[in-house]
C-alpha cells in the first residue's frame, strides 16, 4: 500500500464511521420520540381513567345521599 492508498482508506473508514454515527443518532432520536409517545398516551390513558373513578364516585355518593333520604 502506497501513501494514496493508505490516505483513502482513512478517508473510506472515517466516512463510515461517520455514517454510523448518523444512523446512532437517527435511531436514538427515533427511541427517544417513541419513548415520548408512549408516555404521552398512558397520561392520557391515566387522565381518562381519573375521570371515570370521578364520575363513579360522584355516582357512589348521590347513590348513598339517595339511600339515606329514603
Amino acid at each position: 500500500m502506497d501513501g494514496s492508498e493508505v490516505k483513502m482508506s482513512g478517508l473510506m473508514m472515517m466516512e463510515k464511521k461517520r455514517d454510523l454515527l448518523q444512523k446512532k443518532l437517527d435511531l436514538d432520536l427515533h427511541m427517544e420520540n417513541a419513548m415520548k409517545l408512549k408516555i404521552n398516551r398512558e397520561f392520557e390513558e391515566l387522565k381518562h381513567l381519573e375521570v371515570s373513578l370521578e364520575r363513579l364516585l360522584e355516582q357512589k355518593l348521590s347513590a348513598e345521599q339517595f339511600e339515606i333520604r329514603h
